[in-house]
């Protein structure tokens, strides 16, 4: 299981009830990927499995030691190398090409990353990029620029562009994966409007 940047309480009250589904020892492993920000979310998620490995978010800095959520990580999961970061520190933010330099730093062909508050999946020069979104739908900000142009942050901009700060609630959401071999099967899990939305996505990769 895939989660992220609850932000709690700096920018949400608690987990929507509705991902509070999770059985006890029906999940292995829980990738927190920074910005909990509190001891309470960390306990629950310790409730499903004791199994919790956590990378450290910007904001995260008080509530763990470099040790017990370093920067980044690197997982093994049937045969794929995992790496994990929060993504704070990729610039732009979410920027692919950023990302894989990364992925290819960490010698891993998957790459699971938050910060975004949004979720992404792709494939990118043979690797798999993974951002579950906020698990609490904390809202987001990014730059619109003079065309209606999305851009990442973490971008300069020149100060005689124009451009507006967007600020957006978010899509609460979270990943499960589900990895045998080679295989990877990914159930989203997003929360649409108070509707529980789950739908699923497959990559696979033969032996060279």
């Amino acid at each position: 299981m895939a989660i992220s940047d609850a932000n709690i309480p700096h920018r949400a009250s608690d987990l929507p009830m509705e991902f509070k589904i999770l059985v006890p020892g029906k999940i292995h492993q829980i990738l927190l990927l920074g910005n909990a920000c509190n001891r309470s979310t960390l306990d629950y998620l310790k409730t499903i499995t004791h199994d919790v490995l956590s990378v450290k978010g910007e904001f995260d800095e008080a509530f763990y030691n470099s040790s017990s959520a370093p920067e980044y990580r690197v997982v093994m999961h049937g045969q794929r190398r995992i790496g994990m970061i929060h993504g704070h520190q990729v610039i732009p933010w979410g920027n692919f090409n950023s990302l894989n330099m990364i992925a290819k730093k960490l010698d891993v062909d998957i790459l699971i990353y938050g910060h975004t508050q949004k979720f992404k999946v792709k494939e990118y020069e043979g690797r798999i990029f993974i951002n579950p979104g906020s698990v609490t739908g904390s809202f987001s900000s990014y730059l619109m620029d003079k065309d209606n142009k999305e851009e990442s942050g973490g971008l300069r901009i020149d100060e005689n562009e124009k451009v507006n700060l967007i600020v957006e609630k978010g899509i609460p959401s979270f990943v499960l994966m589900d990895i045998q071999g080679l295989n990877v099967v990914l159930y989203i899990y997003q929360l649409v409007n108070g509707e529980l939305k789950v739908d699923k996505k497959e990559f696979s990769k033969k032996l060279d």
